[in-house]
């Protein structure tokens, strides 16, 4: 059980260690990664729509799914062009991870409805 507890606090120390310490790594990964995944998001949210009448004839996109395309768009944009003026050492961890939640609540928002 010793063994355990030892193994567990390493683990979480080492953890806390990563954050802390590759803060800034961490930011500019996220503001990096963060328009690639909005524009592929929305790509593949208007394929969809674009191809579900086709495979099921009496469906018709809710509110719901029609506001993803301008919030993964408009998140594109934004992400884009604040990545754009930064050089990494720039980067504000506060406002790369403000502008990754802000995408997962509106992602986690539309999915929570259903």
């Amino acid at each position: 059980m010793r063994r355990l507890m030892d193994y567990c606090r390493g683990y979480f120390e080492a953890r806390r260690n990563y954050h802390h310490d590759d803060a800034q790594d961490i930011a500019i990964n996220n503001l990096h990664t963060l328009p690639r995944v909005a524009l592929l998001t929305f790509i593949l949210l208007a394929i969809f729509l674009l191809a579900t009448p086709y495979i099921i004839p009496d469906w018709t996109p809710s509110v719901w799914h029609l506001v993803f395309l301008p919030v993964s768009l408009s998140m594109f944009v934004l992400t884009a062009l604040y990545a754009r003026g930064k050089e990494n050492a720039a980067v504000s961890i506060r406002a790369s991870t403000a502008l990754c939640i802000i995408y997962e609540v509106a992602l986690f928002a539309g999915v929570a409805r259903y």
